[in-house]
């Protein structure tokens, strides 16, 4: 049995267990377990790229055990259902991974759908919690306020264009390592996620999720 300790928001530790077993399959492990052994096995693989960013298995969990700190802190709990209305994006994967590893259960929800289909999603599954992109709020804020078992309603932000060049078209920074910085360097990565760090309160009582590079976390 191995215990990962996390930090949750207002910065006390708690576990989060896994029970590994050498005598499983691959595909009859929990998510968590599966992650904590391939981050045993290759800690500094790149285990996506994504949105411009690569993330290592190491980075991908740190990440994924302060976002599920911050669903405990939130009083997201064992059973209970968050729906995600997220496009490709890592915090997609950070809030699947993070239920999964408190024991809550993710619901996606297809980013084509409009009011009244979300709503249903959302009271079929009894959702407690929403997690919406920003380019998808007023469809969310909408179906939101349809669904009484929404409690928790948290918006990923996303990040500024960037400018454009004599010829019209987008200039694509370039990768930290063509810049001569790995991507990888522990001092690019930004301090642990806390409660102030979100963003605070929208008008509308949205908690904002801002998007950022893998986090550093205690353990």
């Amino acid at each position: 049995m191995t215990d990962i300790v996390g930090l949750n928001v207002s910065g006390e530790k708690f576990p989060f267990v896994l029970l590994a077993s050498e005598n499983r399959k691959p595909w009859e492990r929990p998510l968590p377990e599966f992650l904590d052994l391939a981050v045993r096995r290759n800690p500094d693989k790149i285990f996506v790229e994504i949105s411009e960013r690569k993330i290592t298995y190491q980075q991908f969990q740190r990440r994924v055990i302060e976002v599920a700190a911050l669903f405990r802190s939130l009083g997201v709990d064992y059973g209970d259902r968050a729906c995600l209305f997220l496009p490709n994006c890592p915090e997609f994967l950070y809030c699947w991974f993070g239920l999964s590893t408190i024991g809550a259960i993710c619901v996606p929800i297809n980013t084509a759908y409009k009011r009244d289909e979300t709503a249903y999603i959302l009271n079929d599954a009894e959702a407690c919690a929403l997690v919406a992109d920003e380019s998808l709020l007023p469809v969310a804020e909408e179906a939101a306020s349809l669904a009484p078992s929404v409690k928790h309603k948290l918006l990923v932000k996303n990040p500024p264009s960037p400018p454009l060049s004599k010829g019209g078209l987008r200039e694509r920074p370039l990768p930290k390592d063509e810049r001569g910085t790995s991507p990888l360097s522990e001092s690019q990565q930004s301090p642990p996620l806390r409660k102030g760090d979100l963003g605070g309160f929208t008008p509308n009582g949205w908690l904002t999720f801002a998007q950022a590079a893998p986090q550093r976390a205690s353990f």
